[in-house]
């Protein structure tokens, strides 16, 4: 982090990103780097990634911290979040809620639930 907050524009959480929680908690890691550098941490951007698994059973869903899991109204609400917490750029790894690879496997099925996602983040 001493790195990013020496030289960086932004810093990239090494964690997913899953609600404000997480954002508060970058903010804060790369707050007592700039502290030990002597730097404003209001001059870094703070980006991240986050699993993405909408679906539209509501009995569905994967247990994993790093993934923002549910109907496509949940998830919106999430990726708001996110946003209004100060994170400035998400990386979304879309998937489907049974796809518990890593980096989840990006198929059609995903991308359409995701669509309705991103309708309700435009919506605001």
């Amino acid at each position: 982090m001493d790195v990013a907050a020496r030289w960086g524009d932004a810093v990239n959480g090494g964690d997913g990103l899953t609600g404000k929680g997480s954002v508060e908690a970058l903010r804060s890691a790369i707050g007592e780097a700039c502290e030990r550098v002597g730097r404003d941490p209001g001059t870094i951007g703070l980006t991240g990634w986050s699993r993405i698994a909408p679906w539209d059973d509501p009995r569905a869903g994967l247990d994993r911290r790093d993934t923002i899991a549910g109907p496509p109204e949940a998830v919106a609400e999430r990726l708001l979040e996110i946003a209004t917490a100060g994170a400035t750029d998400v990386t979304c790894f879309i998937g489907d809620p049974d796809d518990g690879r890593e980096f989840p496997l990006l198929t059609e099925r995903a991308l359409e639930r995701f669509a309705r996602v991103l309708e309700l983040v435009r919506a605001g």
